[in-house]
């Protein structure tokens, strides 16, 4: 198990991440980063620090090469490795970047004590990013076509503004188009969606009103209402009237409020029904 003084112990890694080749002959499945990973532990067990950095660089390949959408578990492991041959390489704040992502990702995952132990610089620093408070994530516009994962987390919309990240984006037939480990703050480039601008089309046309029928409908609301409030009038006097006490004295007075009321009424409606209609119908 290493220590505190593997870091004297190891050589400083010559190449450094950054420089592995973005060419890619030949994809890669998650299961190839899986053996990578495992390989930088075993070469670390053993302090290896020739292996820790080619198994370091083929998982970095293994990545950027991918041959299909990466698992959360796949891209936590490569940051810990990451972070790993960083830390050998003397690059602290490297290191502890790619472990903060690792972490992010999967933050239930204990480092086994026969990879580092208890006492060792990495595994206190892995354990206190625990405690970072996260940053506000940088949102990612929409895309033309298909669809962005981070982290192996699919429809994403934002990337982490504080640490390193690893952005796929699959085409509209869900083929992947990409792979890119982006450092932190980074905002990857790609098609973006453009709303559709509609120039040039005109307004559907209004129907005009029909000028006659709505004056039909206009005076004979009138009447209609001139009607009821006639009616109301008679009414109030029949009631005012002594001799209206029994409506047998005043049965004139009240026909003539019945008709005038029911009449008020039907015309009113009549009125309106013309006003409906100036509307459908919509020819001067």
């Amino acid at each position: 198990m290493l220590e505190i003084g593997t870091l004297a112990a190891f050589a400083v890694l010559a190449t450094p991440l950054s420089a592995v080749a973005a060419d890619c002959p030949e994809r890669f499945e998650g299961s190839d980063l899986q053996e990578a990973a495992l390989a930088v532990e075993e070469a670390w067990r053993k302090m290896d620090s020739d292996r820790v950095e080619t198994a370091t660089a083929d998982a970095t390949t293994a990545v950027e090469c991918a041959a299909a959408i990466l698992s959360e578990a796949d891209v936590a492991a490569y940051f810990r490795v990451r972070g790993y041959a960083e830390f050998l390489a003397g690059d602290v704040p490297a290191a502890e970047l790619s472990l903060l992502a690792a972490r992010r990702i999967e933050p239930r995952y204990s480092i086994p004590t026969d990879l580092v132990g208890e006492s060792h610089p990495i595994r206190k620093m892995f354990d206190t990013l625990a405690y970072r408070a996260t940053a506000d994530p940088n949102p990612l516009p929409r895309p033309a076509e298909g669809e962005l994962i981070v982290d192996g987390s699919r429809f994403a919309t934002s990337v982490p503004s504080e640490r390193p990240f690893v952005f796929q984006r699959v085409d509209a037939d869900g083929a992947l188009a990409e792979t890119i480990v982006a450092d932190p703050g980074r905002i990857p480039e790609y098609v973006e969606y453009t709303p559709p601008v509609f120039v040039g089309v005109p307004d559907p046309p209004r129907r005009p009103i029909s000028r006659s029928l709505l004056i039909a409908g206009v005076a004979t609301s009138a009447a209609g209402t001139a009607g009821m409030l006639a009616s109301a009038q008679v009414k109030k006097d029949w009631l005012s009237r002594v001799e209206c006490a029994s409506e047998d004295e005043c049965q004139g007075m009240i026909r003539t409020n019945q008709t005038l009321g029911r009449g008020g009424i039907v015309v009113t409606a009549a009125g309106a029904a013309l006003g409906v209609g100036a509307v459908a119908v919509g020819r001067w």
